[in-house]
């Protein structure tokens, strides 16, 4: 999980803003390791915010 927060004025952490990322699954594309899934939410409510999944096989030159 990362958790992302968001800062006042004074550069204060306000814990109730930004959002969070949970990740799941890997694959290896060209020979890289990624992470297959990734859900976003608000950390404030853990409302879901979408999902970043593979659709296709991306091939690069």
């Amino acid at each position: 999980m990362y958790r992302f927060f968001k800062t006042d004025a004074s550069s204060s952490i306000n814990l109730d803003s930004g959002e969070y990322m949970l990740l799941s699954g890997n694959q290896v594309l060209n020979e890289i390791n990624k992470t297959k899934v990734r859900e976003f939410y608000y950390n404030k409510n853990d409302k879901y915010l979408g999902v970043v999944a593979p659709t296709r096989q991306l091939k690069f030159q």
